[in-house]
């Protein structure tokens, strides 16, 4: 206990000690706890043949179980050895022992079985031996020997078995086999393909450009990358540029960092420029600031060639990489994604974005997202164009009158217009006060019409000599339609049941407003009403009114 380190020793010393007294059960015990039992106690049991056999039994030792089978088989007794084999589960061996004794079908059974490598290439050299090269292939490949596997194969014109062992084995068998298909005759793609896979890449390309393959070159393109030898991606390049495969040269350009010369031809050859190679063509930002002219300048090229085929996101994506905002906000409007356009011109925080993004928010449906009209006048807001916000709301105006007939909103519209107008400064200071007293004139049309609308109920006798008065207004076209007027005063004759009356005035209307669809302005209840009070049927012409003068001769 207080001298293990010399403990194995001495047990040993002392096994020695009673194998020398002849104590035999003793010392093996000893051996055994000198762990010296694989070589001493065979040895020492040596000459007595049947004690050793049955010490051997009794251990299951793997190491002892296999010398004993050794022995056996040395001694030609292959049914004991084959038993001792198996109990030191040496498949190898088993195997070995089965091709000597002519039981291959038994060696095969065993490898199938097991998988072991060594077993099965053993198995392998002797179906070689045999003569069955497709067993032996089989095996040779089952132990992972594709060398002695594709030789065999190559001595038996196997082409097929060959060139599928050959893409699965080293880089040098691969070398080799390469070697011999481009010394067949139409092996040359798989000579490439080996080549290629092999590591020989500028072997590979030799072939291609040599004999125009092109299929081969393109595979081996998909792999070329900016670790490999420029001179050959740019040899490369000018034979797919040659043959005018202009989309496989760009990408051996992008490879070999010519990137200019990349752009160019995408530009000149409608080469698409997809995300993924307008990433690789993008330069890394320097952080000193140097050399970001360069990357600006072929940013925007990209840039360019992006939005002159159509892919416009990619194309803003690009020009603000570049720093032009401008140009970005151009590409995105013509993608014509409201809500980047709103976050872009949000980020961005210029005075020219803020009015380009209001501009086109202008041209949507706002009356449907109120969200859009706050957006537009923020934006105008922001870029102190207080003149085109005015222009906005007149527009916002217009659109109530003619889409919605809602004079109302159409008065608030304008008020907000008038607004703006008076707050902005323009340098012509008489075009300001032109367009200031125009867009006055324009309120107290729309003011009074909204005014004469509310006597309808209000003051329903006042109405129709209100509203012939505002026709007799100058200019009154320019806020209000001369039909909604017309409208109005129908409409009103139509309730008074003056239906001669409201008769003329339609008639009065259509001389006003030549050519004009009555049903447009006059509910086509109000028409069918008169009509039908004076007896007179309703026809084909415009606002289902027959000719004018048919209706006079009836009248």
């Amino acid at each position: 206990d207080h001298d293990r380190a010399h403990l194995r020793n001495t047990h040993f010393l002392y096994a020695r000690h009673l194998e020398s007294l002849k104590m035999i059960k003793e010392a093996a015990e000893q051996y055994e706890a000198a762990d010296a039992q694989r070589n001493e106690i065979p040895r020492m049991l040596f000459d007595d043949p049947a004690a050793l056999e049955e010490y051997v039994k009794k251990s299951q030792n793997k190491h002892l179980l296999k010398w004993w089978a050794q022995y056996l088989e040395s001694s030609q007794d292959m049914d004991a050895a084959l038993e001792y084999y198996a109990a030191a589960d040496d498949t190898l061996s088993l195997v070995r022992v089965h091709c000597y004794n002519d039981t291959v079908d038994k060696a095969k059974a065993l490898v199938d079985s097991t998988q072991d490598k060594a077993a099965a290439y053993h198995l392998g050299r002797q179906y070689e031996v045999m003569g069955s090269p497709p067993e032996a292939i089989k095996y040779y490949t089952l132990a992972g020997s594709f060398n002695a596997a594709i030789r065999l194969a190559k001595e038996h014109d196997m082409r097929s078995e060959m060139l599928s062992l050959a893409m699965r084995a080293s880089p040098a068998d691969m070398i080799e086999a390469a070697e011999y298909c481009e010394s067949q005759p139409g092996l040359l793609d798989k000579a490439v393909a080996l080549y290629h896979k092999g590591g020989r890449v500028g072997k590979a390309l030799e072939l291609c450009f040599k004999h125009n393959l092109f299929q081969a070159l393109a595979d081996i393109a998909e792999d070329l990358d900016t670790d490999a030898d420029p001179e050959l991606l740019q040899k490369a390049a000018d034979f797919f540029v040659r043959n005018g495969r202009h989309g496989k040269a760009v990408a051996l350009l992008v490879a070999a960092k010519k990137l200019e010369e990349a752009v160019r031809m995408c530009e000149q050859h409608q080469v698409t420029i997809t995300e993924e190679l307008a990433e690789k063509m993008t330069l890394d930002k320097d952080e000193e600031g140097e050399g970001n002219e360069l990357r600006n300048n072929l940013l925007e090229r990209i840039a360019d060639v992006c939005a002159s085929q159509g892919s416009y996101q990619l194309a803003t994506k690009k020009y603000a990489q570049a720093g032009n905002k401008i140009k970005a906000m151009k590409a995105l409007l013509k993608c014509g994604d409201t809500d980047k356009i709103i976050f872009f011109a949000t980020r961005c925080k210029q005075r020219e974005i803020y009015i380009m993004a209001a501009n086109y928010l202008q041209g949507l449906d706002w009356r449907r997202d109120q969200e859009i009209l706050n957006n537009v006048v923020s934006f105008y807001t922001k870029a102190k164009a207080l003149d085109s916000l005015a222009t906005s709301y007149e527009s916002c105006a217009q659109v109530e009158i003619d889409d919605y007939q809602n004079y109302d909103k159409a008065h608030s519209a304008l008020n907000e217009a008038l607004r703006c107008l008076s707050r902005t400064k323009m340098k012509d200071l008489r075009e300001q006060e032109t367009l200031v007293t125009s867009l006055q004139q324009r309120i107290m049309h729309v003011k009074r019409f909204c005014e004469i609308k509310q006597m309808v109920e209000a003051s329903p006798d006042e109405v129709v000599p209100a509203a012939r008065m505002l026709l007799q207004e100058a200019e009154v076209e320019t806020a209000v339609r001369i039909g909604d007027i017309y409208a109005l005063v129908i409409d009103q004759l139509n309730r008074r049941e003056d239906f001669a009356q409201a008769y003329a005035t339609m008639q009065e209307m259509r001389q006003k407003l030549p050519n004009v669809n009555m049903a447009y302005y006059i509910n086509m209840a109000v028409i069918e009403n008169v009509h039908r009070a004076l007896g007179i049927p309703m026809g084909r012409g415009h606002g289902a009114e027959q000719d004018a003068d048919e209706v006079d001769d009836e009248m």
